[in-house]
């Protein structure tokens, strides 16, 4: 017997190990959304007063801990995991010592359809306000970041004098480090992929702001676009009831989108990305190999006055330690310390304009 824990703020999110058991008997707790009863029952669950699967969002309901107190197997969403062990969050700098800080809200985001304004129609499309279920804290830390950005541009000499095209080059870097992190051998560091992805929204913010100075756009028509794009190119997101979506729908769909935005539709090789770029898919360029990178960056170097002492060894003689080598580690130990030079290169190179 199993009682299955959803979480509350994602009802919806079904733990995949759970999935095998919703095709026979379900039993609920009151709270279980009928939303999502629905999705269950599209799994083949019948709903009934007592089964040997339990469904609920409150593990202090009476029923769950009793079941649980008699032996059932408790199957946990995803997004609870961290919750309910706590030695798996990814703890932020300075957490030891830094001192609690209160947030606001204590429950989800709720709102209704509010209308909508000529410019924000002509950005983005419709926006609007809808029942979420984003958790209060998440969107206090959003509203955080965006407020850091705003009061960055206010303050910041650095900030002000960037434009949209003096920040690629620091995109550009955010990216390339991004992927390093994901393409490192090994187990992935889930704290450093953490720290990436804010450097690559730290390169949304910056944008969105510096296009909201000059009374063009903000963050919030970003947002709003993205959802008008979901809305044309995915609308079974949109749909009342949520259901499994085969890749061929995914692909016929997202072709009709970009037919209706004006855009040649095609079907792509693989499932299609939550937010493709307005730009045609470009013909894919062979892979470069690390030698003929650490070649381009050696290069460049030179170019910019670099003597062959002050570039790193290891770029220039990539064979050596090659006879200690497991099969890939050189190829890796190379990419990476092509990575590092050319941050380096970008340091120096952004340290002299200044």
């Amino acid at each position: 017997m199993s009682v299955v824990l959803l979480d509350p703020r994602f009802p919806a999110m079904l733990p995949v190990e759970a999935v095998p058991l919703l095709g026979a008997d379900i039993a609920y707790t009151e709270e279980v959304p009928v939303r999502v009863r629905w999705v269950i029952a599209d799994l083949g669950g019948h709903t009934v007063d007592e089964a040997e699967v339990l469904v609920t969002t409150d593990l202090a309901n009476e029923l769950v801990q009793y079941r649980l107190d008699h032996g059932d197997t408790l199957i946990k969403a995803p997004s609870l995991l961290v919750a309910m062990e706590p030695d798996r969050e990814i703890e932020a700098p300075g957490a030891a010592s830094a001192p609690e800080i209160p947030v606001s809200g204590a429950g989800y985001v709720d709102g209704e359809i509010v209308g909508t304004d000529e410019h924000t129609v002509a950005v983005a499309g419709l926006r609007r306000t809808s029942r979420t279920e984003i958790p209060a804290s998440v969107m206090d830390e959003l509203e955080d970041a965006v407020a850091l950005m705003t009061r960055a541009l206010r303050q910041g000499e650095w900030e002000q004098a960037q434009t949209h095209h003096s920040l690629l080059a620091y995109l550009r870097e955010e990216t390339e480090e991004l992927a390093e992190v994901i393409d490192a051998p090994g187990d992935l560091d889930e704290q450093e992929l953490c720290r990436e992805l804010s450097d690559i929204l730290l390169q949304v913010l910056f944008h969105a702001e510096i296009a909201n100075r000059r009374g063009s756009f903000d963050i919030g028509h970003v947002a709003g676009a993205f959802v008008a794009k979901m809305r044309s190119r995915a609308p079974y997101l949109f749909e009342e009831v949520e259901r499994p979506v085969s890749r061929e729908e995914q692909d016929r769909l997202w072709a009709e989108g970009r037919a209706r935005e004006g855009k040649e539709p095609y079907k792509p090789s693989h499932p299609a990305p939550t937010a493709e770029p307005d730009s045609e898919p470009a013909e894919p360029a062979e892979p470069s190999s690390p030698l003929s990178t650490a070649d381009e960056v050696i290069r460049t170097a030179r170019a910019r006055g670099y003597k062959d002492a002050d570039i790193p060894t290891e770029l220039r003689f990539p064979m050596l330690g090659l006879e200690n080598d497991a099969p890939g580690d050189a190829a890796r130990r190379l990419t990476k310390a092509v990575g590092q030079f050319r941050r380096q290169l970008a340091e120096d190179s952004s340290a002299a304009e200044q």
